[in-house]
């Protein structure tokens, strides 16, 4: 119960720093369009360098987690979010006083603008993406319940940050100005570190337990006869990612033909399409770990996506 409580905690914690993440990219992506122009193009390419980041990270951050403590990894968490709390603080004058203001002679091709934005923002993406795989390492510790857990943390983490998202054009912006949001934002960062500090603290981490080969459920759902290799599945999310981001971007061109254009526009389409993501993966955090045959719901619910979108827009 007492573990049940601090992943709740640390699940809270980390809604926080998606909730900072997406003032993030709602605050920054208005200043870049100074430099890469207001439009469905701009809007692409800072969302498309943004999630680069945020894959890099995860990478990054899951070879870290292999070869840490579960208590080092939740240390090297509370860390990430107050390098980025920091970092926030000092990310107007580099956006705008920097990119902006010395290197706007830079941005007359559209690959110069790809390449600037994505130096300009893999630091700070690269330590977003970071945090799941270290998180996962802290706090999960029976394989056959990763699914739950994993299901919690990214489910509040995007929940986190679709009210991020929602709040930075209609509030923060709005009555603050950038910077006030950019702030707020990073204090929202340190204060995650702060509270993560606090949990890591609050009593002894115990290492996952480690089951006889061939004993548990999950391996045996893991060797089935006729399974394709890892590699496939892996392929087969990343086409998810492809179609679901191309998706985000579709939507956001129709709505932003149809409400002509306004500054509320991006935070509010990915505020909802953020909401449902996090809907999608507390509920299958939740009843993934009963399905018999996950991998094949799995396709399942990509052709009943493909076949809605398709729907909705002919709608």
């Amino acid at each position: 119960m007492r573990d049940t409580r601090r992943i709740i905690a640390i699940a809270l914690v980390f809604g926080l720093g998606g909730f900072a993440a997406l003032v993030y990219q709602v605050a920054w992506q208005r200043i870049l369009v100074f430099q890469s122009g207001v439009g469905i193009h701009s809007v692409a390419l800072i969302v498309a360098v943004f999630m680069a980041g945020l894959g890099l990270g995860a990478y990054v951050g899951g070879r870290l987690s292999a070869r840490v403590s579960a208590f080092r990894a939740l240390l090297a968490f509370a860390g990430i979010e107050l390098l980025l709390g920091c970092f926030a603080l000092v990310s107007s004058w580099i956006y705008y006083d920097v990119l902006y203001a010395e290197l706007t002679v830079h941005y007359g091709a559209g690959r110069s603008a790809l390449l600037l934005h994505f130096v300009a923002l893999l630091p700070p993406t690269t330590l977003m993406g970071m945090s799941l795989p270290l998180l996962v390492r802290a706090t999960v510790r029976d394989p056959v319940e990763s699914a739950r857990t994993i299901g919690l943390l990214y489910g509040v983490n995007v929940l986190g940050a679709a009210f991020g998202a929602l709040l930075t054009p209609w509030v923060l912006i709005r009555f603050y100005g950038i910077d006030g949001a950019i702030w707020f934002g990073a204090l929202c960062n340190l204060l995650a570190g702060v509270a993560v500090l606090f949990l890591a603290r609050s009593g002894p981490w115990r290492e996952p337990a480690r089951a006889p080969s061939g004993s548990s459920a999950w391996t045996a759902r893991a060797e089935l006869p006729g399974s394709q290799p890892f590699g496939v599945w892996v392929a087969l999310y990343a086409v998810s990612g492809f179609c679901a981001l191309a998706l985000e971007i579709l939507w956001f061109r129709i709505i932003d033909v149809a409400v002509k254009s306004t500054a509320f526009t991006f935070g509010t389409v990915l505020a909802f399409f953020l909401a449902g993501l996090a809907a999608g993966s507390l509920c299958g955090g939740r009843f993934a770990v009963r399905l018999e045959r996950p991998l094949q719901t799995f396709l399942t619910l990509q052709c009943v996506l493909l076949g809605y979108a398709g729907f909705a827009l002919v709608v």
